[in-house]
């Protein structure tokens, strides 16, 4: 959590608490504000030195939390530099909401138009799985009970209009670089050089041990997956041959349930 100035560093003021931590969050970047004003002088520091030292905590304890989340991005591009780019990305997008926990989204992005990663797509990619793998952690896990003798009973009229449910702690990952690749050798400590300019398919499935699985995916799997999480009923799958990639989802417990959905004719 980010926290507001200790109250016992401030002033007297005619501000209510509200100002004082508006004022604060815009001093910690470097906004213009009079907070310094508000603020006691304590143990030799004036204001201003304060003010720095809260604003260096500031960017310190959210840098360590992009480093929980992107670790082994960090490892791609160094300490130092990571330091430099998590500070600059933190100063322009800070923390929208006082939980830190949910901050980082945008910073694949970021990295994504960084000049200085220009010939290494690789990195801003990683730290999209790595984002990825974060929210996949904080999936719930659901009891798998697919009903293969219900789907076998329905009237095959009706197969166009089935829309099959993905369960939810199951993510999928797209990618022009071979993260897949690149993310083993992280795990396993051997980073060697190698080209990963291939198209990379990839499943998150959280385990029941809360442990995050990873498995390959063809684009056609892949593509099967993507379509059904938005809700496409079977007659609408682009191309139709995707439908012969259902049994690896019913066999692999990625399918949660289905229904029958018709749309009603206008009046």
């Amino acid at each position: 959590m980010i926290k507001p100035p200790n109250q016992d560093n401030l002033a007297p003021s005619s501000l209510n608490l509200k100002q004082l931590q508006q004022q604060f969050s815009q001093s910690l970047l470097y906004q213009e504000s009079d907070i310094a004003l508000q603020l006691k002088e304590k143990q030799g520091f004036t204001s201003q030195q304060l003010l720095q030292i809260h604003r260096n905590n500031f960017v310190m304890s959210v840098t360590e939390s992009l480093k929980s989340t992107f670790k082994y991005t960090e490892q791609l591009v160094g300490a130092d530099f990571f330091d430099s780019v998590a500070r600059q990305f933190i100063l322009r997008q800070p923390p929208a909401i006082n939980n830190i926990i949910v901050y980082g989204e945008q910073f694949p992005f970021y990295l994504s138009n960084l000049t200085q990663l220009a010939d290494m797509p690789y990195v801003a990619e990683m730290a999209k799985f790595e984002w990825l793998y974060e929210q996949c952690q904080k999936t719930v896990q659901q009891p798998i009970e697919f009903d293969l003798q219900s789907l076998q009973q329905v009237n095959p009229d009706d197969f166009e209009y089935i829309q099959f449910s993905i369960s939810s702690h199951c993510l999928i990952f797209e990618s022009s670089q071979n993260i897949n690749l690149l993310y083993q050798m992280l795990i396993n400590n051997n980073v060697e050089a190698t080209n990963l300019d291939q198209p990379c398919y990839l499943l998150l499935e959280k385990e029941p041990n809360f442990t995050i699985k990873v498995t390959e995916l063809s684009k056609q799997q892949w593509q099967l997956i993507q379509q059904l999480q938005q809700k496409m009923l079977l007659g609408a799958l682009q191309p139709s041959i995707l439908q012969e990639q259902l049994s690896y989802l019913i066999t692999t417990n990625l399918i949660g349930d289905f229904s029958i959905v018709k749309v009603k004719e206008d009046q």
